[in-house]
């Protein structure tokens, strides 16, 4: 499968590895600002292991669990600095710790 990382107009990160356990994570503050600068746009592809994904809140697992279900090879694309500032994740499945390769721009 083809996929597509893009990069809008701003000054581009360091691509990052950010493991994802079984308790919720926000994105490491390196990664949401840069020299004072806050991020506007990230890309986030997930390596391996499914992960959960909330804005504005806690992601859970287990049944009746919250959050966006993110497959191995999935890309999310946020284009908001909020969202960015409080995206969180969790793995999906208790134990099996999720990858993440992130990108942002500022």
């Amino acid at each position: 499968m083809a996929r597509i990382i893009q990069l809008v107009d701003g000054e581009p990160g360091v691509t990052t590895r950010v493991t994802v356990g079984d308790t919720s994570t926000a994105l490491p503050a390196g990664l949401t600002t840069l020299n004072g600068k806050r991020a506007k746009f990230v890309t986030i592809s997930v390596e391996d292991n499914e992960a959960r994904m909330a804005v504005g809140t806690n992601p859970t697992q287990g049944v009746g669990a919250l959050g966006h279900v993110l497959y191995q090879g999935d890309v999310v694309e946020l284009y908001n600095p909020k969202a960015i500032e409080d995206i969180r994740f969790i793995n999906h499945v208790n134990g099996e710790d999720s990858v993440l390769q992130v990108t942002a721009e500022y």
